[in-house]
Protein backbone atom coordinates (compact mmCIF):
# COMPACT_ATOMS: atom_id res chain seq x y z
CA UNK A 1 0.00 0.00 0.00
CA UNK A 2 1.05 3.58 -0.85
CA UNK A 3 1.72 6.09 1.57
CA UNK A 4 -0.33 9.44 0.89
CA UNK A 5 1.89 12.37 1.04
CA UNK A 6 1.09 15.56 2.37
CA UNK A 7 0.78 17.18 -1.44
CA UNK A 8 -1.48 14.78 -2.59
CA UNK A 9 -3.38 15.17 0.85
CA UNK A 10 -3.68 18.86 -0.02
CA UNK A 11 -4.51 18.61 -3.41
CA UNK A 12 -7.19 15.84 -2.75
CA UNK A 13 -8.58 18.78 0.03
CA UNK A 14 -8.61 21.10 -2.66
CA UNK A 15 -10.57 19.67 -5.11
CA UNK A 16 -13.21 18.66 -2.25
CA UNK A 17 -13.31 22.36 -2.03
CA UNK A 18 -12.81 21.74 1.40
CA UNK A 19 -9.06 24.25 1.53
CA UNK A 20 -10.30 27.34 3.84
CA UNK A 21 -11.99 24.82 6.40
CA UNK A 22 -8.74 22.19 6.18
CA UNK A 23 -6.56 25.45 7.62
CA UNK A 24 -9.04 25.75 10.48
CA UNK A 25 -9.08 22.58 11.12
CA UNK A 26 -5.07 21.90 11.29
CA UNK A 27 -4.65 24.77 13.93
CA UNK A 28 -7.51 23.05 15.91
CA UNK A 29 -6.09 19.80 15.96
CA UNK A 30 -6.84 17.95 19.38
CA UNK A 31 -4.66 16.44 21.41
CA UNK A 32 -7.76 13.87 22.04
CA UNK A 33 -6.82 10.12 21.33
CA UNK A 34 -9.45 8.89 18.73
CA UNK A 35 -9.15 5.05 18.27
CA UNK A 36 -11.26 3.21 15.76
CA UNK A 37 -13.74 1.16 16.80
CA UNK A 38 -15.13 -1.93 14.93
CA UNK A 39 -19.03 -1.32 15.12
CA UNK A 40 -19.62 -5.02 16.54
CA UNK A 41 -17.71 -3.91 19.60
CA UNK A 42 -19.77 -2.29 22.70
CA UNK A 43 -17.09 0.35 23.09
CA UNK A 44 -18.51 1.23 19.39
CA UNK A 45 -21.72 2.49 20.41
CA UNK A 46 -21.02 6.43 21.27
CA UNK A 47 -19.43 6.80 18.06
CA UNK A 48 -22.50 5.07 16.23
CA UNK A 49 -24.77 7.38 17.95
CA UNK A 50 -22.19 10.29 17.17
CA UNK A 51 -22.07 9.88 13.62
CA UNK A 52 -25.90 9.18 13.47
CA UNK A 53 -26.14 12.90 14.93
CA UNK A 54 -23.63 13.86 12.35
CA UNK A 55 -25.68 12.47 9.39
CA UNK A 56 -28.94 14.01 10.57
CA UNK A 57 -27.63 17.57 11.14
CA UNK A 58 -25.72 17.29 7.68
CA UNK A 59 -28.96 16.27 6.60
CA UNK A 60 -30.85 18.56 7.99
CA UNK A 61 -29.11 21.57 5.98
CA UNK A 62 -31.06 22.51 2.97
CA UNK A 63 -28.24 24.26 0.50
CA UNK A 64 -26.37 21.97 -1.68
CA UNK A 65 -23.30 23.77 -1.68
CA UNK A 66 -22.83 24.47 1.63
CA UNK A 67 -20.15 21.92 2.76
CA UNK A 68 -22.13 21.03 5.98
CA UNK A 69 -24.85 19.57 4.33
CA UNK A 70 -25.40 15.71 3.19
CA UNK A 71 -25.67 16.43 -0.71
CA UNK A 72 -22.27 18.48 -0.54
CA UNK A 73 -20.94 15.34 0.42
CA UNK A 74 -22.71 12.92 -1.77
CA UNK A 75 -22.00 14.85 -4.53
CA UNK A 76 -18.38 15.72 -4.25
CA UNK A 77 -18.22 11.88 -3.90
CA UNK A 78 -20.24 11.50 -7.75
CA UNK A 79 -23.55 12.32 -9.13
CA UNK A 80 -25.85 10.83 -11.52
CA UNK A 81 -26.54 13.99 -13.49
CA UNK A 82 -25.03 17.47 -14.63
CA UNK A 83 -23.16 19.43 -12.20
CA UNK A 84 -23.52 22.88 -11.83
CA UNK A 85 -20.62 24.69 -13.29
CA UNK A 86 -20.11 26.34 -10.03
CA UNK A 87 -19.10 23.23 -8.60
CA UNK A 88 -17.30 21.61 -11.27
CA UNK A 89 -14.47 21.31 -9.12
CA UNK A 90 -15.72 19.86 -5.76
CA UNK A 91 -18.32 17.37 -7.34
CA UNK A 92 -18.67 14.36 -9.05
CA UNK A 93 -14.86 14.09 -8.21
CA UNK A 94 -14.39 10.31 -7.02
CA UNK A 95 -11.83 8.86 -9.22
CA UNK A 96 -13.44 5.51 -9.28
CA UNK A 97 -10.82 3.26 -11.50
CA UNK A 98 -8.49 5.24 -11.55
CA UNK A 99 -4.96 4.36 -8.92
CA UNK A 100 -5.98 7.85 -6.73
CA UNK A 101 -9.19 5.92 -5.85
CA UNK A 102 -7.54 4.91 -2.20
CA UNK A 103 -5.86 7.99 -1.41
CA UNK A 104 -8.91 10.16 -2.55
CA UNK A 105 -11.39 8.13 -0.06
CA UNK A 106 -8.98 8.58 2.49
CA UNK A 107 -9.11 12.33 2.52
CA UNK A 108 -12.80 12.51 1.72
CA UNK A 109 -13.16 10.25 4.98
CA UNK A 110 -10.95 12.26 7.10
CA UNK A 111 -12.52 15.83 6.45
CA UNK A 112 -15.91 13.84 6.59
CA UNK A 113 -14.80 12.72 10.25
CA UNK A 114 -13.60 16.23 10.80
CA UNK A 115 -16.68 17.64 9.88
CA UNK A 116 -19.05 15.32 12.42
CA UNK A 117 -16.68 16.22 14.99
CA UNK A 118 -17.32 19.84 14.63
CA UNK A 119 -20.80 19.27 14.10
CA UNK A 120 -21.53 17.24 16.97
CA UNK A 121 -19.04 18.76 19.42
CA UNK A 122 -17.32 15.30 19.89
CA UNK A 123 -14.11 16.11 20.03
CA UNK A 124 -13.16 11.97 20.52
CA UNK A 125 -14.91 10.96 17.59
CA UNK A 126 -13.71 8.48 15.13
CA UNK A 127 -15.54 6.82 12.20
CA UNK A 128 -15.71 3.07 13.25
CA UNK A 129 -14.89 0.53 10.87
CA UNK A 130 -16.42 -2.48 9.24
CA UNK A 131 -14.16 -5.66 9.92
CA UNK A 132 -15.31 -7.71 6.51
CA UNK A 133 -13.22 -10.80 7.63
CA UNK A 134 -15.49 -10.80 11.21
Amino acid sequence: MTRMHRRRFLMLAQMLGLSPWFADIADAQSTTPRVRRSVTSPLAVKDIDTLRRGVSLLKSATTDTDYSSWMYWANSHGMPSAVPAEMARVWARCPHRSRHFLSWHRAYLFFFEALVRELTKEDGFALPYWDWYA
